[in-house]
Parts: C-alpha cells; sequence; structure tokens
C-alpha cells in the first residue's frame, strides 16, 4: 500500500511540474508580444528578446547538462529549482514596465531564458526517476500541462482584456515560486532516484570500463551525435518541425490581428490548442497498442504541416480557432510520441542525454523563430511567416522520417 502511495505521490508532484512549467509557456512565451508592446517595444524588437533569450537557454541547456553528467552532488533537480527561481526574480523584474522598459524587457527575456533552460531538465527526469524505479507516467504529466496551458492561456488573454498587458509581470513570480515548490518536492520524495548517473550495482568490472568509455566518448552534443549519426538527422528534423511550431505560438497575436482579433481571441485560440492536446496525452497509452512510437511521431510531422497551411489560409479568427484542431495531432502527438521512441532507442545514461538534447530542439527551434518572426511579421507581412511556417514543417517532416527509417534499417541488420 506505501509502495502504491509513493508512486501516486511522484505522479502527482511531477504533473504538478508540467502543470506548472506550461502555464508559465502560456504567460510568458504566449503572450509575450503583449506585454512588450505595453512597454513601448515594436515586433522586430520581440524577436531581439526572445531570440537572445532562447540562445542563452541553449547554452544554458548544454552547459548545465554537462555539469550534472559530471558533478555527483548535482541532481536534475536541483537545476530546475534554481531557474525556477530565476524566473521569479524575472517576473519582479517586469513589474518596472511603466518606469523603465529596457529592465523590463530584460525581466521578461530572462524568464523566456529560465523557462526554456527549464523544460529539458523536466523531460529527462522523469526517465531519470523511472530508471530509479519511481514509475512516472510521462503523457499523464504532460497531459496535465496541457490542462494548465489551456486554463492558464484563457485567463490570461481575459486578464490583459481587463487589467492589461502587465498583469503577467504578478503571473510570471507566481509560477517562479510554483516551480520551485513543486521541485523542491519531487526531490524530495525520490532522492537520489533523481540523479543523472546508472546503477552499478552488480555490474561487472568490464562492463563498468565500458559504461566510462561511453561516458568520454559522447561528453558532448557534437561527439554524441557522431556516435549516432541518425539522431543527430532526428534533431535536424525536429527543429525544423518546432520553428514552424514556434513561429505560430510565439506570434499568434500578430496573427490574430492580421484575421481581425483581439487580446481575448488571442487567449481563446491558444487554449482551443491546449485543450485539444488532453485526449492524446491521456490516450497515449492505447495508440502505443495500435502502432510503435516511430509511427507516430511521422504522423505527427504531417499534422504539424497541415496545421500551418490551415493557419495560413484561414480568412479570420474564427477558423483559427478551428486549426488549433490540429494541435492534437500535431504539438501534442509529437511531444510524447517522440519521447517514447527515444526511450526505446537508447537506455541508461544515454537515454537520459538523448531527452535533454530532444528537449533542447524546442528550444532551438523558438530561437529561431523568435530570431526571424518579428523580423518577418513588421517588414513582409504575417502571410509570409506563415509561409515560411509551413516549408519548414515539410522539410522537418522530411528530415524525421529520413532518421527513423536509417535507425530501423541499422536495426534490422544488426
Amino acid at each position: 500500500m506505501n509502495r502504491k502511495k509513493d508512486i501516486l505521490l511522484n505522479q502527482c508532484l511531477y504533473a504538478a511540474i508540467h502543470a506548472m512549467l506550461w502555464g508559465g509557456h502560456a504567460v510568458i512565451i504566449g503572450f509575450c508580444s503583449n506585454f512588450l508592446k505595453l512597454a513601448g517595444f515594436q515586433d522586430s524588437h520581440v524577436s531581439i528578446v526572445l531570440g537572445i533569450a532562447s540562445g542563452l537557454s541553449i547554452i544554458a541547456q548544454i552547459g548545465l547538462t554537462e555539469l550534472v553528467g559530471k558533478i555527483k552532488k548535482l541532481d536534475l533537480a536541483l537545476v530546475m529549482e534554481g531557474q525556477a527561481l530565476v524566473m521569479a526574480a524575472a517576473g519582479v523584474l517586469m513589474t518596472q514596465y511603466a518606469s523603465s522598459p529596457v529592465m523590463a524587457a530584460f525581466g521578461i527575456g530572462l524568464g523566456c531564458t529560465a523557462l526554456q533552460t527549464f523544460l529539458p531538465f523536466a523531460n529527462s527526469i522523469a526517465t531519470a526517476a523511472n530508471q530509479g524505479g519511481a514509475q512516472i507516467h510521462f503523457p499523464t504529466a504532460r497531459g496535465m500541462g496541457s490542462i494548465a496551458y489551456s486554463t492558464v492561456s484563457l485567463a490570461t488573454g481575459y486578464l490583459i482584456g481587463v487589467a492589461g498587458a502587465g498583469v503577467t509581470a504578478v503571473l510570471t513570480i507566481i509560477i517562479g515560486i510554483g516551480l520551485f515548490l513543486v521541485s523542491f518536492g519531487f526531490r524530495a520524495a525520490l532522492g537520489d532516484r533523481i540523479r543523472c548517473t546508472d546503477d552499478s550495482d552488480g555490474i561487472s568490472t568490464e562492463d563498468e570500463n565500458k559504461q566510462e568509455k561511453s561516458r568520454k566518448q559522447n561528453g558532448s552534443i557534437m561527439s554524441f551525435c557522431r556516435e549516432h549519426f541518425f539522431f543527430a538527422i532526428f534533431l535536424a528534423g525536429s527543429i525544423f518541425m518546432y520553428v514552424n511550431h514556434s513561429l505560430i505560438c510565439s506570434f499568434m497575436q500578430q496573427i490574430i490581428s492580421a484575421k481581425g482579433g483581439g487580446a481575448g481571441e488571442q487567449g481563446t485560440a491558444v487554449a482551443i490548442a491546449g485543450i485539444m492536446e488532453l485526449p492524446v496525452m491521456f490516450g497515449f497509452g492505447y495508440l502505443l497498442k495500435k502502432a510503435k512510437g516511430d509511427i507516430w511521431v511521422i504522423v505527427s510531422g504531417v499534422f504539424f504541416l497541415m496545421k500551418a497551411v490551415l493557419t495560413l489560409i484561414a480568412p479570420d479568427y474564427h477558423w483559427i480557432y478551428a486549426t488549433q484542431v490540429f494541435q492534437m495531432g500535431g504539438f501534442a502527438l509529437y511531444t510524447v510520441a517522440s519521447v517514447e521512441y527515444v526511450s526505446n532507442v537508447f537506455k541508461g545514461e544515454n537515454a537520459v542525454r538523448a531527452q535533454s538534447y530532444l528537449a533542447s530542439t524546442i528550444t532551438m527551434g523558438s530561437l529561431i523563430a523568435s530570431a526571424t518572426g518579428g523580423v518577418i511579421c513588421q517588414y513582409l507581412g504575417v502571410e509570409i511567416m506563415l509561409v515560411t511556417a509551413s516549408v519548414l514543417a515539410a522539410v522537418g517532416c522530411l528530415l524525421v522520417c529520413r532518421s527513423i527509417r536509417m535507425n530501423n534499417k541499422n536495426f534490422s541488420q544488426a
């Protein structure tokens, strides 16, 4: 009975982490344009702030991943707690939007950096915990994240319409503190089971030497990708698809405005997208009974493309609501299917590292989208941005399919 209670507690804490994390995405990234425009910035300035934030988060992700692998006392949850505190501090800086717009821009940029740095560790910690016997169910926790994303998006859109975009600063502080508390609770509940190390009990000296050699060979993302070239192609495809996704999500304010809507309609559209993720998140176990994870990864690539094209041709914001249905088979399906696929391909410490690199593709996609989306919107228009998103989705889908074919071919010949 105690074992079942422990499993339930661990699952609830991990689900709370994803709820706070994706609630943070809804506020900080989803309404970033609204906040920066309140402080007097233009679309191109939004791109600069988000681009710098994404770039810094990529550096932080890679650096912290290497540190976690080398420093025994530094576990994944400690890194997450640190990023949560940074996020809360960023919210405090954001409250200065009226007196110091530059300080406010720095604050939301810092918040975006912390939020995006947090994500890979939130995914990797489930793999590490499961290797320690925690029995975390990732799709269920991610489904709670989608519920939070849709609820917070709807509420934030309403609050901005009533009280102005400055409310995002207060919400950022609340989310940062909440993330710290649930991350601390998760670490306290699991202890050493979330450390990014392999269990060496019962392993021969020869096997330990092999593991140590593997660690040295795969010590960086470049060496890891050289060792697993098919995975490098998979990561590239993932980046392309996430650029497409981020162009649409990060610049939803511009899209909705071009289609005749405002902040309220923006919040509704984002909320619908979050709701559409739920059937896949909670029903992914059923989908796996019908086909393997790699098949669902390919299907999700097609849905990414369909959503981008339909968003492009939508005549008004009511049709944008309809296109959000494709979030179910695109972003939602890819999120859980890619994690499942990578978990099946890699084992042990390589699995934790691969999951971290996979999650980092979200940030890389956000970086590219952030650096280009605002500029494209301001100087070429929203329509050209959506054409770009559609092309990138197609390229990403082709690369991911190619990677999966390469890995399946190698496996069949092994």
